[in-house]
């Protein structure tokens, strides 16, 4: 009888919580559809709209078109792994390839919906497996699935799903430490391991302590050592055979993730404490997301989405220090506090370490959510608030200064966000302080913790999600992805069956549309961009933010010629040199660029990095008409063949302003000219824009630019401008040089070295055939970023593949005719495969083994 009504308690329980959680999600996340918004960001978060939903559009794309392992259409050239990774492998996404790629929104919220079940599901069974009951059982299992973590960082999809198989794998850990089932543990791995190697590591770095942890520390049965040995080589088996399950993704993944100079290993941590501004955004977090700010001036460490997120309820400050100075967990009261000194009191270590030695950031907080959750269900499960009620009030009063000395530092930059969670932290604590200190009946007391945390909870939430600057699904229409670009891509596509790439000189924030619009430009926004790259841009002064934007080849026009820039879509009514006008479709103009090399052009002249590298930038793109650029390290006794000599040719230019201390508030004026002009700026740390203004004033173009060594070079293409305008965001401009080039001897080079190139040129993403004939041994440059995957045959026989130009690849030709194929081969993609296939047959080998055994012993008795 008490056992049947102990199970009725439970259902009820269950009952209570999926109550409590649905509410709580239709209060948060339904506005969303009755605003008619649409779950994409254009403010802080702005990845989920030029990041995450184009490469949703991608992968839906090549669904449709078939697989592959490379794609000229991603930026310059890049490998597909990590889209396929973080896309296609996860099943949280695939409701959004059943709509148009206008609607994909939809499937992006049916997404979201999915993650909250599934997080609740396994936040509430993984407390439940930590023997926690009852209301503290609900209450620890909101705090998970509303977590500030899940709910901010949330909003990057990928995240979320983390988070989900994160969650997942903490409560099938449970299930193989206390009843031996290892099925789950394989499973949840290898779904992490496939989405995010990246986060794997992160969270299996985690479980390794945890799970030592509660094997040596917390677990009630007495192991002998000898068993708990063996037990930790059985579950390194077990995660290791998630991995492999996971390998047909998981290593081509880590050959680009290592490949990547993002990715660098060179970081060292340190027992060096912290700013004292990553402490106090450490301790506000915990009130809220929101406490320091969204948009706008956020007055934490980092920004909103790379400081820490600690926030799990105001209920957990109460509980963790409860678990501090209460003396019930003896055995692991020393071990669990010298853990978290060294986590967050020493974060330039446990923060490098958790990034891999590569960066720092906060991103790994997630994994101390269910942990500090569950400190806070048994602290309310045990907790005796008779005992602790003067402690409770101190507590609330030193809390209460800490807030009020914030806020009055604060008080001058506060915002209406910054205020508004200021107010609900305040009354949440004090509310939740006073109910500890004078509610005496321990049910009625953990009821009003509940209410009172799915209150807070949902107006953080809400805050997080709703104040910012959210797409309506009534705009989208009117997005540049959907725009006419479209019509003018498919009219070069029509028009030119060649190899091109296509210059859009608008939509700066849009540097994946050509995911939606599926062309080959120059732009890119990518986690991981291809190891020549980054040589490239520092090479020529193409990084303007950071390693993982990739703006194009900006007024590197070159730059753009050599690499078969043949096309411009502008929505300017300026006219530029070296392109003749094409068509206008709506309000774009397409132009022609009649300086573009096609595919495969010959150098007869190679320089190296070192003899260039300190050449002014525009000089620097001098040479690149009329020599190949090769790193030093590379030179052999084969390229020593080829003439290292080239001609001593500049393309001229003739000063025609030279100033000094310019105010940069003022118009400068410019005698007209159907040349490109160049515009020399110094100055120290100067950063900005230049602005190239029609006779009236208006903006034709723009030109971002940064002087990173005290000076830099700006092409201008424009012709017949007459003024230009600067907007400095940082430094000041100590001189200004003007030149006027001659766009004769520009287009003349330009012609003179597209004279010879690959001929009857087959291609696809992957593969490129074609053939050429030369008279002296040449350099073949193929502007395609460098990858160590490419392979390229000079006659059926593998050829030497050097960095040309930092970015792209060139390999020797022999004297005579050539047939050329380049191809592109991932050996990981191979043996990754293999590796699935034989780990899930040691799988079902395995277990069909086991059942044989147990079949035998129970035929035997």
């Amino acid at each position: 009888m008490k056992l049947h009504k102990k199970n009725l308690k439970i259902k009820q329980m269950d009952k209570t919580y999926i109550g409590i959680v649905t509410l709580m999600f239709l209060v948060v996340y339904v506005p969303i559809i009755l605003m008619k918004k649409a779950y994409i960001y254009i403010d802080i978060g702005a990845d989920t709209y030029c990041s995450y939903w184009p490469n949703i559009a991608y992968i839906k794309g090549l669904l449709h078109e078939g697989l592959k392992t490379w794609d000229m259409n991603l930026g310059l050239g890049a490998s597909t792994i990590t889209y396929i990774s973080s896309i296609l492998c996860d099943p949280f996404d695939w409701p959004a390839f059943l709509f148009p790629s206008e609607k994909i929104y939809m499937g992006i919220y049916i997404g979201l919906v999915l993650k909250n079940v599934c997080v609740a599901c396994y936040a509430y069974k993984y407390i439940g497996k930590k023997q926690i009951e009852g209301y503290p059982r609900i209450i620890s299992s909101i705090m998970i699935v509303f977590s500030g973590w899940f709910v901010g960082w949330g909003q990057h999809y990928t995240f979320a799903t983390i988070y989900v198989y994160f969650i997942m794998m903490l409560y099938y850990l449970e299930i193989w430490m206390q009843e031996k089932k290892y099925i789950g543990l394989i499973v949840s791995t290898a779904l992490l391991a496939v989405v995010s190697p990246y986060f794997c590591y992160m969270v299996l770095l985690f479980l390794a302590f945890y799970y030592l942890f509660v094997l040596f520390y917390n677990t009630k049965e007495k192991i002998v050592f000898t068993e708990k040995i063996s037990h930790m080589f059985r579950t390194a088996g077990v995660v290791l055979l998630g991995i492999g399950c996971s390998a047909f993704v998981f290593l081509p993944y880590i050959g680009d993730l290592l490949s990547s100079p993002r990715v660098s290993g060179n970081i060292y941590p340190s027992f060096k404490l912290a700013d004292i501004k990553e402490y106090v955004t450490l301790f506000m977090r915990m009130f809220s997301n929101s406490i320091m700010g969204i948009n706008g001036e956020y007055l934490g460490y980092g920004n909103f989405y790379e400081s820490p997120f600690m926030y799990v309820g105001i209920i957990s400050i109460f509980g963790i220090v409860f678990f501090i100075i209460e003396k019930k967990w003896i055995k692991s009261y020393w071990v669990a506090v010298i853990l978290s000194i060294t986590v967050f009191v020493f974060v330039n270590f446990s923060s490098i370490v958790f990034n891999g030695f590569s960066t720092k950031t906060y991103r790994w907080t997630f994994v101390f959510v269910p942990l500090i959750a569950l400190i806070c269900g048994k602290e309310l499960e045990y907790i005796d608030c008779s005992k602790i009620k003067i402690k409770t009030l101190v507590i609330c009063a030193l809390l209460d200064v800490g807030l009020i000395f914030y806020g009055l530092a604060n008080r001058k930059t506060m915002d209406k966000t910054i205020l508004i969670s200021y107010i609900i932290a305040v009354i949440i604590l004090n509310l939740e302080g006073v109910a500890i200190a004078c509610i005496k009946n321990k049910l009625f007391q953990q009821k009003f913790w509940l209410v009172i945390l799915a209150i807070e909870m949902c107006l953080n939430a809400g805050i997080t999600v709703y104040d910012r600057n959210i797409v309506s699904t009534d705009s989208i229409k009117n997005m540049s992805y959907f725009d006419s670009s479209n019509k003018a891509v498919d009219y070069i596509k029509n028009m030119d069956s060649s190899f091109y790439r296509i210059n859009k000189n608008y939509a700066h924030i849009d540097l994946n549309d050509n995911m939606f619009q599926n062309y080959h430009g120059e732009k890119i926004y990518s986690s991981i961009l291809p190891e020549g790259i980054w040589g490239m841009m520092d090479l020529f002064d193409l990084r303007i933010k950071n390693s993982n934007y990739l703006y194009g080849f900006d007024d590197k026009q070159i730059l753009r010629n050599i690499t078969s820039g043949k096309y411009k879509l502008t929505k300017s009514s300026t006219e530029y040199f070296g392109y003749d006008y094409l068509k206008t479709i709506d309000d774009i103009n397409i132009y022609q660029n009649m300086n573009a090399v096609d595919f495969g052009t010959i150098y007869k002249n190679y320089k190296l990095k070192s003899e260039v590298e300190n050449l002014d930038k525009w000089d620097l793109q001098n040479e690149l008409i009329q020599s190949c650029i090769i790193r030093d390290e590379e030179q052999d006794e084969n390229l020593q063949k080829i003439s290292k000599t080239s001609p001593n040719y500049r393309v001229s230019k003739q000063l025609i302003l030279n100033e000094e201390q310019i105010d940069p508030a003022n118009v400068i004026e410019i005698n007209k000219t159907i040349n490109p002009i160049l515009v020399s700026v110094s100055g120290l740390n100067l950063s900005g824009v230049l602005n190239v203004l029609s006779d009236d004033d208006a903006i034709l173009d723009t030109y971002n630019f940064e002087t990173l060594e005290g000076k830099t070079d700006i092409y201008i293409d424009n012709i017949d401008i007459s003024k230009i305008k600067f907007e400095i965001s940082q430094g000041n401009i100590s001189s200004l040089k003007i030149y006027e080039l001659d766009g004769n001897a520009i287009s003349t080079s330009m012609q003179a070295l597209n004279k010879n190139h690959l001929q009857n040129v087959t291609f696809t993403d992957t593969e490129i055939h074609g053939n050429i004939k030369v008279s002296e041994s040449s350099l073949l440059f193929i502007p395609i970023p460098y990858d160590k995957k490419w392979h390229v045959f000079v006659n059926g026989k593998e050829s030497k593949i050097f960095h040309a130009d930092e970015g792209f690849m060139a390999v020797i030709l022999p004297v005579g005719n050539s047939k050329i194929q380049i191809k592109y081969i991932s050996p990981f993609v191979k043996n990754g495969i293999i590796l699935s296939i034989i780990t899930i047959l040691i799988l079902i080998c395995g277990n069909l083994m086991k059942k044989i055994i147990r079949n035998r012993k129970e035929g035997e008795k």
